[in-house]
C-alpha cells in the first residue's frame, strides 16, 4: 500500500521528511499561500487545516512545490556559505582598489 502525506511548506521539517522517507511514505509539500487561497472558510483550526489538505490531495488539487533532496540542500547551503564569505570581502576589495587607483595618479 502506498501512503502519501501532504503538508504546507514551513520552516525546518527535515527531520519529519527523513522519518517519512524511512517509513517509505511519499511526502508532498504544498505552497502554503495557495492552500490558504483555496479555502472556502477563512477561519482555521489545525483539524480544519488537515481536513482541507486531505480534501485537496483526494481531489488532485494539492498545490505541490518542488523540494530539493536533503543532500542537495546541504550542498546548496555549503555553496552559498562559501559564496557568502567570498562576497563579504567585495566591498573592502573595491574600496581598497579605488583608494590605490587614486593614489597612483
Amino acid at each position: 500500500m502506498k501512503v502519501r502525506v501532504g503538508m504546507e511548506a514551513s520552516g525546518p521539517a527535515r527531520w519529519f521528511e527523513r522519518l517519512l522517507g524511512e517509513l517509505q511514505f511519499e511526502l508532498w509539500v504544498g505552497d502554503a499561500a495557495e492552500i490558504r487561497a483555496k479555502r472556502v472558510r477563512k477561519q482555521k483550526t489545525d483539524r480544519q487545516g488537515a481536513q482541507h489538505i486531505l480534501r485537496l490531495l483526494l481531489e488532485d488539487r494539492f498545490p505541490q512545490i518542488w523540494v530539493p533532496a536533503e543532500h542537495f540542500g546541504i550542498l546548496l547551503s555549503t555553496w552559498m556559505s562559501l559564496l557568502g564569505n567570498a562576497h563579504a570581502n567585495w566591498p573592502t576589495r573595491l574600496s581598497s582598489r579605488r583608494h590605490n587607483a587614486r593614489g597612483k595618479k
